[in-house]
């Protein structure tokens, strides 16, 4: 410490050297030493490898620094340490007089030495005491600026850390965040701000918000805030291509004297949760549709079998069959909001892998579609035989939905065809209808939940925007693959692909 500070403080250290040689030719002394308490020890100032080191307890200076006040002793006696002694026989003096020096506080914090050949007599030697005096004072006063120069230097190396630090610890917001003086100056910003209020990080500090911002909207709406205002601000929604919504708080910074000194902005993006929330509500609008129209079916035909004019047996029997079916939809929809909870909770869906043909299963499904559907025809491309090892329930649930999406699909009607074939050590099944068709920035998405094709003509089919990303959480389940092909207006192919055989270490619950 004290030799980085030697080299920091070379002016101060040589003023001290110059009012030492000056103290000791006015005051007729072989030489003056300057002396620095630290800790237990006084070391000669300014500080060098060869210089002198006295310990406090047991030198004569270390006297004259404990009890604050001079000290005066000769070589002939013993008060002297054996390093005191050394250095008045390198001067050829005889006489060692110690002085202390005073700090601010009133608490010596070193000493300084004349070194003379004649004693000071009673009476006489004012002008070497003089000189003493002034050299400790003016050496307090050296030591005094130093120290406070050090201490700033220090401040400074430590608000450049804080700001550093300051800077990482902003930078590592995702949250768009900002600091701005009270007259709406950038101060310092996260790349996120930047990015969202369209300025360029590297040169926009110290300049103006309502400068150096794009998106002049929250700019304005930050500086119109009161100087000392601060808390949530209304949602601003950015006039962008994606109508980012962003929501606004102010955290005002007050000094001791309660006066503000900056403001921290935090700017959320709350895109993704508005349209989360909006999907919500119209998930829960469509989930009511879905549950009331087959809910509206069963109250009517069961409040007519309750009348006393039941009808013909054909007729009530017709509308038991739809009472039947529309109690099956709404198990099929119940199930599917179950797996679907199931799934989003990280739990695995129960599978019950067997071994079965999947042609009379595929048969099936399509029969059962066929009854509903008046103004579509059905083909099958079936090989006579087609086995895996599946659970049978999730396959019927999967092909159900991609026969019953072709046939929604497709308004006018038009023939749906069901294919299949072995593929190595696969299996394919594709689904194909002469619908509307999917547009191909939405062959992505549409296995997504809640997604659903927004057309004229797909947006009275309905439904809760489910199935498809249920469909391919199912066959996934069975480590298959689900992919569709398709262009405006000239239908869709959906493809599914499952393995034949499970792994071995699934079959052994591995």
């Amino acid at each position: 410490m004290r030799e980085a500070a030697a080299t920091a403080l070379a002016a101060p250290d040589k003023e001290a050297l110059e009012w030492a040689a000056a103290a000791a030719r006015l005051g007729g002394f072989e030489r003056c030493l300057l002396l620095r308490s630290e800790g237990a020890t006084l070391w000669e100032y300014p500080s060098s490898d060869d210089g002198l080191r006295l310990p406090v307890d047991g030198s004569f200076s270390g006297r004259c620094l404990s009890g604050a006040r001079a000290q005066f002793a000769d070589s002939a006696g013993d008060a002297l340490h054996p390093r005191e002694r050394a250095v008045l026989r390198g001067c050829n003096a005889d006489y060692w007089v110690a002085l202390p020096v005073l700090a601010a506080s009133g608490e010596p914090s070193g000493v300084v030495v004349g070194l003379r050949r004649t004693p000071l007599g009673v009476g006489t030697g004012e002008q070497e005491r003089l000189m003493l005096s002034l050299l400790a004072e003016h050496l307090a006063l050296i030591w005094r600026n130093a120290d406070l120069e050090q201490a700033l230097l220090a401040a400074r190396e430590r608000r450049r850390e804080l700001e550093a630090e300051s800077a990482g610890l902003l930078q590592s917001f995702r949250t768009a965040a900002l600091v701005l003086t009270p007259d709406h100056h950038i101060e310092a910003a996260n790349q996120a701000a930047a990015g969202l209020l369209g300025f360029e990080l590297a040169s926009a500090r110290g300049e103006l918000l309502t400068t150096a911002a794009k998106h002049q909207a929250i700019a304005e709406l930050i500086t119109t805030v009161d100087a000392t205002g601060g808390g949530e601000l209304p949602a601003v929604t950015l006039g962008d291509e994606a109508k980012t919504a962003v929501e606004l708080r102010i955290h005002p910074v007050f000094d001791s004297r309660g006066e503000l000194r900056r403001r921290v902005v935090v700017i959320e993006d709350t895109t993704r949760q508005k349209q989360a929330d909006a999907l919500k509500t119209e998930f829960v609008m469509m989930i009511s549709h879905e549950l009331r129209t087959p809910l509206t079916s069963i109250k009517a035909f069961a409040s007519t079998l309750l009348r006393d004019d039941l009808g013909s047996l054909a007729d009530q029997r017709e509308w038991l069959q739809i009472i039947d079916r529309e109690c099956d939809r709404l198990t099929a929809l119940v199930n599917d909001l179950l797996a679907i909870s199931r799934l989003e909770s990280g739990q695995k869906l129960p599978m019950q892998f067997t071994e079965f043909d999947l042609v009379p299963l595929l048969r099936e499904v399509v029969a059962a579609q066929r009854e509903h559907a008046t103004k579509h025809s059905f083909e099958l491309a079936l090989p006579e035989r087609l086995t895996a090892e599946a659970d049978a329930e999730k396959v019927r649930q999967i092909f159900a939905n991609l026969v019953n999406n072709a046939v929604k699909y497709s308004p006018r009607g038009g023939c749906v065809t069901v294919a299949a074939a072995e593929r190595g050590a696969q299996v394919e099944i594709s689904v194909r209808d002469e619908g509307v068709g999917i547009r191909v920035e939405h062959l992505d998405l549409i296995f997504e939940k809640f997604f659903q094709v927004d057309g004229s003509s797909t947006r009275r089919v309905g439904g809760t925007g489910l199935g498809l990303y249920l469909t391919r959480r199912l066959v996934e389940a069975h480590e298959g693959r689900i992919w569709v092909e398709s262009e405006p207006g000239a239908g869709s192919t959906f493809v599914v692909a499952l393995p034949r055989r499970r792994h071995v270490r699934d079959r052994l619950g591995t």
